[in-house]
This record gives structure tokens, sequence and C-alpha cells, in this order.
């Protein structure tokens, strides 16, 4: 059954958002740098917290692609929190044959 909306819906999402990043693909980045992108929606605490995990895990993969979509997103990012995590790469893990960063 589907997560009701609320605290335990948004823990869901931040929490697949950081798993995502454990996927060192061209798409898992894709979808990270769209949710960075979504700096229109309201500013509220959930909706940094979902755009720190973003910034997080793109900073963890480390690859280019990676690189590219955290440089593009710092350039408008509202919050001071999440402009900080863009700028801190924090790969240090080598990612396997698979693109999967343990």
């Amino acid at each position: 059954s589907p997560i009701p909306p609320g605290k335990e819906s948004h823990r869901f999402f931040v929490k697949t958002v950081e798993a995502l990043g454990r996927f060192v693909t061209p798409e898992s980045v894709s979808v990270l740098q769209t949710i960075l992108e979504k700096r229109r929606i309201p500013q509220t605490e959930e909706n940094t917290e979902v755009r720190l995990a973003a910034a997080r895990a793109l900073s963890r993969m480390g690859s280019p692609e990676a690189r590219e979509a955290m440089a593009a997103a710092i350039k408008d990012e509202p919050s001071q929190e999440v402009r900080a995590a863009l700028r801190e790469p924090r790969s240090k893990r080598p990612i396997n044959e698979i693109g999967f960063s343990p």
C-alpha cells in the first residue's frame, strides 16, 4: 500500500534520494539534477531537505556528470546549506564496473 502523505512519505523520499546517490550512472545523476532544479517550489524545510539530500548524493558520486550537475545547480540555489553541499565533493570511494559505489 502507498505511504500516506506527511512525515513518513517525506522521510521515505529523502531516503530514496540518498540511496539513488549510490548508483553512479548518468540516469541517477539526471534524476538528482532534476530534484535540484525544483527550486521554484515553495521553500519549505522539507523541500530544502530533499534538495540537500540530492546535493549530497551528487557530491558522493564524484563522476564528471555529477560534478557538472553540481556546478549547474549551485548558481541559482537559494539555500546556503545546499550550496555548501554542492561545493564540497565528498567522493573518496572507488566506483566499480557496474556503476555502484559501495
